[in-house]
């Protein structure tokens, strides 16, 4: 367990305070702003990708939390008292990454592009799980406990996106033929089966993992057109939900 401290705040802190706020911001008004300069909303070109393990629209309202909790996550890092803290200097940078990538996948979508999408979500995902780690090493208080919140909910909604991403790209067939969904739904149980793994074996932001995952895991149960995607989604939720249920165990005792 690393021990938390208040050194001086060096040039390096500030740097990366900034780096987290604007890369925050990015994230959360990318989407907003770039029909406003004329790029194509990001629903328009995802539907012309679509997939059986596609969350349904409504599902993407999450969206809402995620930047919420994310955004107040990085204005505690500002905060007097917390600028030089060894937990943001651990996860800012991760963190700065991974809000940049989710930005940059955002900008690439709306001007039209797909395939490099599933790189650049994937990289958005690495970094936001480094933070996620990395969090494992401290004990969060007051408004530090943020950071694993924000954190976790990115982690498990992007873990899911990024598999349905993946999948978009790789199947270059109707998404309800025989090889899409075998793809689709392999991917998937291996995408939830990893989800569940980090939130069962995690300390600080199991539970945040596992709604965001869940809730992407359960629109797809609810909502596929495909039966074999939606028996996978289930499963995968169900094992989320009981690695979670593992983890609230080992804690009490």
């Amino acid at each position: 367990m690393i021990r938390e401290t208040r050194p001086d705040l060096t040039v390096a802190d500030r740097r990366r305070i900034a780096a987290v706020l604007v890369a925050g911001a990015a994230q959360a008004l990318l989407p907003l702003a770039g029909p406003l300069l004329g790029l194509r909303p990001e629903p328009e070109v995802a539907g012309r990708h679509p997939t059986v393990i596609t969350p349904p629209g409504p599902a993407f309202a999450v969206w809402g939390p995620i930047y919420a909790a994310c955004g107040a996550a990085g204005v505690v890092q500002a905060l007097p008292g917390q600028r030089s803290s060894e937990l943001h200097r651990r996860t800012g940078w991760p963190l700065a990454g991974s809000y940049a990538s989710n930005a940059l996948w955002a900008l690439i979508v709306q001007s039209g592009r797909w395939t490099p999408t599933p790189l650049v979500l994937a990289t958005g995902v690495g970094f936001s799980a480094v933070a996620h780690r990395r969090l494992q090493s401290f004990d969060p208080a007051g408004a530090q406990r943020l950071v694993p919140v924000g954190t976790g909910l990115l982690l498990g909604w992007t873990g899911v996106a990024a598999i349905v991403n993946a999948v978009s790209v790789a199947t270059r067939v109707p998404p309800r033929s025989r090889p899409a969904v075998i793809t689709a739904v392999s991917a998937l149980l291996a995408g939830a089966g990893g989800l569940a793994g980090v939130v069962r074996t995690s300390r600080q932001g199991a539970l945040p993992v596992a709604a965001t995952a869940g809730w992407a895991l359960g629109t797809v149960a609810a909502t596929s057109p495909s039966r074999p995607a939606r028996a996978a989604a289930g499963a995968g939720l169900l094992a989320v939900i009981g690695a979670l249920a593992a983890n609230l165990r080992k804690r009490r005792r």
